[in-house]
């Protein structure tokens, strides 16, 4: 059985398309593999933040609550002495 030249193309060509076909997938699936890992860390670098931030806010609000408003007090101190007077 001899090969003409026709058919070793053909046979270059397909094991040259397979490799490109096998290196593109391996590429492929470094660069999913890679940007994965990126958005995982991602994610959890703004999930700390959030939780630093509610931390924040609820330090905030708890010395928001122990304090208390002068010009409403003010205000009502001013109606109750016009009530009274």
């Amino acid at each position: 059985m001899s090969f003409d030249t026709t058919s070793l193309g053909l046979i270059i060509a397909t094991v040259l398309l397979f490799a490109l076909l096998a290196r593109t997938t391996y590429q492929y699936r470094k660069q999913t593999r890679r940007l994965g890992r990126s958005v995982e860390e991602k994610v959890e670098h703004l999930e700390r933040e959030l939780s630093s931030l509610e931390k924040e806010y609820e330090a905030l609000l708890a010395e928001t609550n122990k304090k208390v408003d002068k010009k409403y007090l003010e205000n009502r101190i001013k109606g109750l002495s016009e009530l009274l007077g």
